[in-house]
């Protein structure tokens, strides 16, 4: 899930204070690693100068109070990964946060799987100009949805369908709370917003939604599978979650990246959550172990858990046109959709890819909120940087400053800490 950052002026701490910080807390950490087989004494002092550096930044967002733990991670030009982390995994416990940390990357989700569909565009077995009932007009549920006769791939894939947002819905929550362990069909998802009007006409505004990628989700399940049918609808979360995991997880050594579709997440960190509370969340998410709801509803509006260093190795390999044998950039960031100004940044979207400028050039990239976390990665084409931040609280105005000039932030502290002497 997404949901507006807004900004506020960051306090300056002086560098005395993050010190003190880290030895009070006892649990800030530091990780350079410069690509096997070609580090040098040089290269390895260097990544050390940009951990250290972006510590200290984590130490001072935690300092504010309002960040339990944070977690960092870039990745400079010549490959050398360095993360970072300060705070608390668990304040309550005093766990520190540390590199191998997972969290709910909320809505960055959606790009593992717009990537699967981008891939069906380039080999001919998607248009973005098809219809949606072509693949989901047989199903019980998809023209119960407002628009469903006019909308298109395209309009999914840029959030230019008008569908509403389903888990806005007070109700989802309500169920969730009353069935922990819920588990959602796709039509089942969406049929929390069967009888509401449409936000806009599809390709006539632009309107975030998570609404999108479950109708999308369900698309490339009908693909994967030819056909859909209710024992396929009962099965196509599985389908589409392995498509992901065979096709850009495993391929690419993405191991600290699994699917958010259960409430046990092996070495998930304490999410608190402040954005949800009036939807009736708990201030912690995890108990005895277990997420307070189960996960599963977000699916392909998100649906990940993950680390900072593998979002940054995912936006690196995404962005930089890696992924897949044929040229997919060009696709991915044609005829990105305007999108609306409260998102910041002029922000443009495109096929599952946010598309902004910042003090550090272009970033192709995406944000992400889910009860408890808060996530943002991208990559900076001209500076050849790819970085991501994710803290565990869902509260995303603690960060000072959107999630995205974060990032940039982030990048710019790596640049300056690279070139002092």
């Amino acid at each position: 899930m997404h949901a507006f950052v807004s900004h506020r002026g960051s306090s300056s701490t002086r560098l005395a204070q993050a010190f003190a910080l880290v030895w009070l807390l006892g649990c800030t950490a530091l990780i350079a690693t410069p690509v096997q087989g070609q580090a040098t004494e040089t290269r390895t002092a260097v990544a050390d100068k940009v951990a250290k550096a972006l510590s200290a930044r984590l130490e001072q967002l935690v300092e504010s109070g309002e960040v339990p733990g944070a977690s960092a991670a870039v990745i400079l030009p010549d490959g050398t990964q360095v993360t970072a982390t300060a705070g608390y995994a668990d304040k309550e416990t005093k766990e520190p946060m540390t590199a191998e940390h997972r969290l709910f990357a909320g809505s960055i989700g959606k790009t593992h799987f717009a990537a699967l569909a981008v891939d069906l565009l380039q080999t001919g077995k998607l248009k973005l100009e098809d219809p949606v009932s072509k693949y989901l007009g047989k199903t019980d549920w998809y023209g119960k949805l407002p628009n469903a006769d006019k909308l298109t791939i395209a309009h999914l894939m840029r959030h230019q369908s008008g569908l509403p947002r389903y888990v806005l819905q007070q109700q989802i929550w309500q169920d969730l709370l009353a069935d922990p362990d819920k588990v959602f069909t796709a039509g089942e998802r969406v049929a929390y917003v069967f009888d509401m009007p449409a936000v806009h006409e599809p390709g006539e505004g632009w309107a975030y939604s998570d609404t999108n990628y479950i109708v999308l989700g369900a698309v490339i399940g009908n693909i994967l599978n030819e056909e859909m049918d209710e024992a396929i609808e009962d099965a196509i979360d599985g389908t589409v979650y392995d498509s992901v995991v065979e096709r850009i997880l495993q391929p690419h050594q993405l191991a600290d990246t699994v699917t958010g579709d259960k409430r046990e997440i092996e070495g998930l960190a304490q999410g608190y959550d402040v954005l949800f509370r009036g939807l009736g969340m708990p201030e912690r998410m995890v108990k005895d172990g277990k997420f307070a709801i189960n996960p599963q509803f977000e699916w392909c509006g998100g649906g990940f858990v993950t680390t900072p260093l593998d979002l940054a190795r995912w936006a690196r390999l995404n962005y930089t046109g890696q992924l897949f044998k044929h040229d997919y950039l060009a696709l991915m960031q044609k005829d990105a959709a305007t999108a609306d100004p409260r998102m910041g940044g002029e922000l443009h979207y495109g096929l599952g890819v946010m598309i902004r400028q910042t003090p550090q050039g272009k970033l192709l990239g995406h944000d992400g909120v889910f009860p408890g976390y808060v996530s943002s990665m991208g990559y900076f084409p001209e500076q050849e940087i790819a970085a991501a931040i994710q803290i565990n609280t869902d509260n995303g105005r603690a960060l000072g400053m959107p999630s995205y000039a974060f990032l940039a932030e982030l990048v710019r502290i790596a640049k300056e800490a690279q070139a002092a002497k």
